[in-house]
């Protein structure tokens, strides 16, 4: 276990101890977090050629790949009879407690001077309640999403704190809005900021038809020249700022979607029993 061998850096480490012990830390991240599979024991030795120069390995998408292998994981776990899922869970809980406040725990004693000096989602180490919110019963969630109002979704959770973020956690913010696709290896999955455009304080509209055709989920590392078969989504990448998700600023209005878009969701919505059937 890497883990285990890579323990506690000595105090008398020299500079090639240190990037053994940085090559491994960042490693553990990638296969019990990251890019976890469903044993979160291992990680894919496809990771390890990123690692040989740590002074390139910043240079990457990792944001970008973080996504793609979540959304594959999710695109699995969709399927009947998957009762297991994998990907970096954690940051997806993360991301569902801070938009969903009705799915989560209270917190307890939060020191807003604290969150300056830590990761922003570690405040959900600290002390919570959860009393007032579902836990484990999968059609008591069901339900509540199904009445959820408008009123209860927080969709830019970091609005106030975002400018007081280290730069590494805004670089790259040109292209949060990219309708593009996110490249892990095999794995290419479109990312459609232009269906949430509320999430980046933009006025919600009609958002264009997506592809949701399963071609990309038949590509694997087994398949012949894959690299090949997802060229065309690398090349689609490589051109991401052309294709930026635009519209007005909520601000401008006073409504954060326009009136198209509440006659087609009114249109297409269903309601959904605690049973999961439709009503």
């Amino acid at each position: 276990m890497v883990g285990a061998e890579f323990h506690e850096l000595p105090n008398d480490a020299d500079g090639e101890t240190i990037t053994r012990y940085a090559r491994a830390y960042i490693l553990q991240l990638m296969g019990g977090s990251i890019f976890a599979d469903k044993s979160t024991r291992y990680v894919h030795l496809m990771f390890l050629p990123f690692l040989a120069n740590l002074h390139h390995t910043g240079r990457y998408s990792w944001g970008g790949a973080c996504l793609a292998w979540l959304y594959r994981q999710l695109c699995k776990t969709s399927k009947q009879g998957v009762r297991e899922i994998a990907g970096p869970l954690i940051l997806l809980q993360i991301w569902a407690w801070e938009r969903f406040p009705i799915v989560a725990p209270q917190l307890l004693h939060v020191n807003p001077n604290q969150l300056h000096s830590r990761a922003y989602g570690s405040k959900w180490r600290d002390q919570f309640c959860v009393t007032i919110s579902a836990t484990h019963v999968v059609s008591q969630y069901r339900y509540m999403f199904d009445l959820l109002q408008p009123s209860q979704i927080v969709w830019e959770p970091y609005k106030t704190v975002i400018d007081s973020l280290p730069h590494f956690c805004t670089n790259g913010h040109d292209i949060w809005r990219t309708i593009s696709s996110l490249i892990c290896f095999y794995i290419g999955e479109w990312h459609h900021p232009d269906r949430v455009l509320r999430q980046f304080g933009i006025q919600q509209a009609v958002p264009r038809d997506c592809n949701t055709k399963p071609l990309l989920h038949n590509i694997n590392l087994r398949t012949a020249d894959w690299s090949d078969k997802v060229a065309h989504l690398v090349m689609r990448w490589h051109n991401c700022r052309r294709f930026t998700a635009i519209g007005p600023p909520i601000e401008q209005f006073d409504m954060d979607v326009t009136q198209e878009y509440i006659h087609c969701a009114k249109t297409l919505a269903s309601s959904i029993s605690p049973n999961w059937e439709l009503l």
